[in-house]
């Protein structure tokens, strides 16, 4: 058998810089180690966010990339919270894996406009790194720029180091406002007497389940309305105190798909 040498290097095509001059019996064990540490890399690789360009109104992805499973690969769950610097440029809704079979199950559920807690479950590759995105509408605001913020992130319960990156937006044309979230105006009138109706204006931004929750100030519900499933666009609320409710100060939440918005409400007699 003949064997061909690079005369540059004096290593034989195919294996790694420097491979011929290892002694025979090391190399066996060169191999072991490399076979060792390649997969520990991966495994300990840092999840990454890219940045994302697009137009108004536009629904765009995020690239978040996942590190290969290496010899843990099979089932795991990804958790954390998502932080959004600017949420009237860009409006999360869903996440969506590249690879077919990636995601088995996620959640992604608003604390409030600009944060997020998000659950993922994965089937992660031993030797490839997996693309899931985040995907969601970009929006006309005060600015263009959003940034995207991962952080508390475990994976199967092992910390991770947070991941940023951003969404970029631009118009053409003046741009419209978009309203993505609920919009709770104050009541009128307020201060509200006892035995008199006072009125609720909020809008939301999708089909949606809506209830009212009214609080006293140490945390005591007073009163639930289930108003039911109820269309996008704006939408009033009418509510009467009774008689027998104390006069004083009341946290007032409305509470949709999207999140919650509250108001702080006066009742006098």
């Amino acid at each position: 058998m003949i064997t061909r040498t690079n005369h540059r290097t004096g290593s034989i095509p195919g294996n790694p810089p420097g491979w011929g001059l290892l002694p025979l019996k090391l190399r066996p064990l060169f191999l072991l180690l490399a076979l060792l540490l390649l997969p520990g890399a991966f495994a300990f690789a840092g999840i990454t966010v890219d940045t994302t360009r697009g137009l108004v109104g536009e629904h765009l992805r995020v690239r978040i990339i996942i590190p290969p499973g290496g010899p843990a690969a099979g089932p795991a769950l990804l958790r954390g919270t998502l932080r959004l610097s600017n949420p009237t440029v860009f409006f999360p809704d869903s996440l969506i894996a590249a690879r077919a079979g990636a995601i088995t199950g996620y959640s992604l559920t608003a604390r409030k406009d600009s944060i997020y807690d998000f659950s993922i479950s994965l089937l992660r590759d031993t030797a490839m790194a997996d693309t899931i995105y985040l995907a969601g509408e970009a929006l006309a605001g005060s600015d263009s720029v959003c940034v995207i913020l991962l952080n508390d992130i475990t994976l199967d319960g092992a910390p991770r180091e947070s991941a940023s990156g951003a969404v970029l937006t631009r118009s053409v044309g003046p741009p419209l406002p978009y309203v993505r979230f609920a919009i709770l105006d104050q009541n009128y009138p307020n201060p509200a007497r006892q035995g008199s109706p006072t009125t609720w204006a909020y809008r939301i931004d999708r089909l949606s389940d809506v209830r009212f929750y009214f609080y006293t100030v140490t945390g005591a519900e007073l009163f639930v309305a289930d108003l039911g499933t109820q269309p996008i666009g704006p939408h009033t609320f009418i509510y009467t105190p009774g008689i027998d409710v104390p006069c004083g100060v009341y946290l007032v939440r409305l509470v949709t798909n999207s999140g919650f918005a509250d108001k702080v409400m006066h009742i006098v007699r």
